[in-house]
């Protein structure tokens, strides 16, 4: 029997060739962007998995208006916006607060490698997890001038060498190795290769409007809220 049906199923599409291609080529296409479609939605939902308290985080954004119209939803907002937050809203447990522009050439000896990073405060450590190797991440992040490195960081820059308490120039400053974190796992969505002390920026920007409202395109807050939290 079942060498019947494909008798006559071969013999029907032999006889409607044009219509049997164009379902044949269109079930082909049709699965294939299906496919496609679900491996792009587990590709998004996969990311930032990784993280102890992943469903308690949250990112604080801003909308922009111009002339009271909507002109666009932006990730980033400002660290006063932050600094506020964890001093008088009672609900977060805590609040990391990280600026992105640190990207310098980094001298060790006579090597010199380009270094990109963010400027963070210690809590970012309570928020995310992001394992340390060899620091304490309480306080790596908490005196101007401390930097924590990942380890391929580390590797480039001071080889099989203990990197902990070694010294980095970026330009004409000096910043002491406080941490060594494990590298950022592929599926989140910040990567880095080294983290400053924010104390650090708020230093090298105090007489500036490092701290305004208005500078809000580089700065990310992130909030981890109680369980159940509204």
């Amino acid at each position: 029997m079942l060498g019947s049906y494909l008798k006559t199923s071969s013999r029907n599409l032999m006889r409607n060739k044009l219509f049997s291609f164009i379902n044949i080529v269109g079930l082909a296409i049709s699965m294939s962007v299906g496919l496609l479609l679900i491996a792009f939605i587990m590709d998004l939902y996969s990311y930032d998995k990784f993280h102890k308290h992943g469903d308690r985080i949250y990112r604080i954004t801003h909308v922009a208006t111009v002339n009271s119209e909507l002109s666009g939803k932006f990730s980033t907002t400002s660290l006063k916006l932050g600094k506020l937050i964890r001093e008088r809203v009672t609900g977060a447990e805590e609040v990391a607060i990280v600026h992105n522009d640190f990207s310098q050439d980094a001298q060790v000896g006579e090597n010199i490698l380009p270094i990109k990073g963010f400027w963070a405060d210690p809590s970012l450590f309570k928020v995310f997890s992001f394992p340390m190797v060899a620091g304490n991440p309480e306080t790596a992040l908490k005196d101007p001038y401390s930097i924590v490195v990942t380890e391929t960081a580390a590797q480039k820059l001071f080889g099989s060498a203990n990197a902990l308490g070694k010294v980095i120039q970026f330009d004409t400053i000096q910043y002491k190795v406080t941490g060594v974190m494990k590298d950022i796992p592929f599926f989140s969505h910040i990567h880095f290769e080294v983290l400053v002390s924010l104390s650090t920026a708020e230093q090298l920007n105090k007489n500036n409007n490092y701290e305004q409202w208005a500078n809000k395109w580089a700065n990310y807050v992130y909030l981890l809220l109680p369980k159940n939290a509204d």
